[in-house]
């Protein structure tokens, strides 16, 4: 019996299926398939029988648009896997979700959602120690309803400690920069910073297995302050050579050596007195 496994992220979790054959060809002697919803919305399933009790209908929904089309990707991964021989089989398949089409457009809360489950994925893929903050309201103390942001994780690295993390799904502009909002966001991580003593990190989603760090400090140092004019307000425009590339485990030892400025009145574009509340 010859296995492949087949991971594919569709959204707000994986579905990680195992397709086993026994035989030498697609139609095999004998085949089995199992998945396991990882991290994702509770999908719903109804079995008809027949009056031999065997299945004649087997439905299986999942909800959401990103969901849907994750499980079809998925569903052809396996008819492709179940069409090969069997001394074909084997080795791990990680499929991006396919992009949305017009008409689809994810809003910002969405969007965050995607890359809050993403970056859970990624952490857990490579074996570190963390922990994924629970962001619902009915949570969040006070503290955290005013100029305080809480992170999406608390990540524990061997060689800096104790981090805390914030997951960002923003697209790469085409000059090369990621922005950040200056008011909602950046202040109130580095209140976060401030008072908890743990140092903040943005974790910036690339490809399905790349990631953008940079700390919050840094962002404020190198950032380059801009306006929107539909919203009028204020937003960090930071370049990608900025940020430390992170893909596997090894790689976090960049954030040792990853420069952390000190807070000061050089601070481009946002001075202390800006940040009265962090005092």
């Amino acid at each position: 019996m010859a296995d492949s496994v087949i991971d594919v992220w569709h959204g707000f979790g994986n579905i990680i299926g195992k397709v086993s054959h026994d035989g030498e060809m697609g139609n095999a002697v004998s085949s089995f398939f199992e998945a396991e919803f990882v991290d994702g919305e509770r999908p719903y399933i109804d079995v008809d029988y027949d009056a031999d009790g065997c299945v004649k209908r087997f439905v299986l929904s999942i909800f959401g648009g990103c969901e849907r089309r994750g499980m079809a990707q998925f569903l052809r991964c396996v008819a492709d896997e179940l069409e090969k021989p069997a001394e074909k089989l084997g080795g791990t398949y990680l499929i991006g979700h396919e992009p949305f089409e017009e008409g689809d457009a994810l809003s910002i809360k969405e969007k965050g959602k995607i890359g809050e489950a993403r970056l859970n994925w990624w952490l857990k893929s490579i074996g570190i120690s963390y922990v994924y903050l629970d962001q619902s309201q009915d949570t969040f103390p006070d503290l955290f309803k005013g100029n305080v942001k809480r992170p999406d994780f608390l990540v524990l690295l061997e060689s800096i400690g104790l981090i805390a993390v914030d997951a960002k799904n923003y697209t790469l502009s085409a000059t090369g920069e990621y922005t950040l909002p200056l008011e909602t966001e950046l202040k109130r991580v580095l209140a976060f910073e401030r008072l908890f003593r743990i140092p903040v990190w943005y974790a910036y989603m690339g490809t399905a297995a790349e990631w953008y760090w940079i700390s919050a400090l840094k962002a404020l140092e190198v950032g380059h302050v801009r306006t929107n004019r539909e919203k009028g307000e204020n937003f960090l425009a930071i370049k990608l050579e900025h940020f430390e590339r992170i893909e596997k485990n090894e790689d976090l030892g960049k954030l040792y050596t990853h420069r952390l400025p000190r807070l000061d009145q050089n601070s481009k574009g946002v001075q202390v007195e800006d940040l009265g509340y962090l005092r």
